[in-house]
């Protein structure tokens, strides 16, 4: 009998979990307009960190998990887009504004979601495994803050645990916890198109990320 060689257990012993609404509603084309949207207000909570489906690091303590379930770091509560496609026909008596005016098409697409959720590190090693992922102590206050670009949480709610030989210690505060700013942002495309030849047309089109330079 040949003797086993090393072997590998793959057990998994992770936990996740989504749940979600999603509203869809389309305007069909008329009166030279057509729109498109959908919304979703979703919960994702996972004892995990997940990056495109995948457990990736950042995990305190392995060996307990429990303080490690929270809310994704991908979740986002609330997400809206809405499109519009605009082909205006407006009625104008001189054929020359008429002609410039009609025949373009403008779609702006306007998306919106609340802010991803994060959690506060230690940035020592107190819990003495090697690993840089340990997260700070709460010390009671609370942890709304003034909510701007300096401060967007209240830094005094944490404190850091000092990394001393031969003492463990974990931090208190959940992993993603604290949502940070949402976005909200407009792209518009305006275009339109002349007729060269039979079978060729020349496109005119115009692209802006962000149109309107609204800051999320």
């Amino acid at each position: 009998i040949q003797p086993l060689g090393s072997l590998s257990i793959v057990e998994s012993i992770f936990n996740s979990n989504y749940n979600g609404l999603q509203v869809t509603v389309t305007q069909r084309l008329a009166h030279h307009v057509s729109a498109s949207g959908y919304y979703t207000w979703s919960k994702s909570i996972s004892d995990v960190p997940l990056q495109n489906g995948t457990p990736f690091g950042n995990i305190q303590d392995i060996n307990n998990l429990k303080a490690e379930r929270s809310r994704n770091g991908n979740d986002l509560t609330h997400q809206a887009v809405m499109s519009v496609i605009w082909q205006p026909e407006l009625s104008i008596q001189n054929a020359i504004l008429r002609s410039i005016v009609n025949g373009w098409e403008v779609a702006p697409i306007a998306r919106l979601h609340s802010g991803a959720p994060f959690g506060v590190s230690n940035g020592v090693d107190a819990n003495l495994d090697g690993s840089s992922s340990d997260r700070a102590q709460l010390t009671g206050l609370s942890v709304k803050g003034p909510k701007t670009v300096s401060e967007w949480f209240n830094i005094a709610a944490f404190s850091q645990n000092p990394a001393v030989s031969g003492k463990l210690v974990d931090g208190n505060s959940p992993p993603d916890f604290i949502n940070a700013p949402g976005f909200a942002g407009v792209d518009l495309t305006l275009a339109r198109t002349f007729p060269i030849h039979e079978k060729v047309n020349f496109q005119f089109r115009a692209e802006a990320g962000n149109a309107f330079n609204i800051a999320s």
